[in-house]
């Protein structure tokens, strides 16, 4: 995973949801690579806010590592790839129905979305990226 600049960082997070997206919907194609967070027995880490789980994604560790900065959490930024994505996580996501929350940070909520829409998205970029 490429590793972020401290001005890249600080650029990216005033950035609106929508453009935080979009910024990783391209960065995750490139590198095809996520970064969660989990604890050491391997949990993730959910927030549930009015009856709706969330997990947090972002393109990498430096932004999941600010958006825990001074937080009392036992979880770490992970590294994990597609095939973890595909044949772990996404199961995970849709039997609990957990919804995506894309490059929150300390300052602002990250962008909501369906796990469906989301692998739309992804497979959308990857064509074009590669065709």
């Amino acid at each position: 995973m490429l590793k972020i600049s401290d001005k890249e960082l600080a650029q990216i997070g005033r950035k609106d949801a929508i453009t935080r997206y979009e910024y990783f919907i391209k960065k995750v194609a490139d590198q095809q690579e996520i970064c969660i967070l989990r604890d050491s027995g391997g949990d993730y880490y959910l927030d549930v806010v009015d009856n709706e789980k969330f997990i947090h994604m972002w393109c990498s560790t430096e932004y999941a590592t600010n958006f825990i900065k001074n937080k009392e959490v036992n979880h770490k930024p992970v590294t994990i790839d597609f095939d973890f994505l595909r044949y772990k996580l996404c199961p995970m996501i849709k039997e609990k129905e957990i919804t995506l929350s894309i490059m929150p940070s300390k300052e602002h909520t990250g962008y909501c979305i369906h796990l469906d829409k989301f692998i739309h998205d992804l497979k959308h970029y990857l064509d074009e990226w590669y065709s």
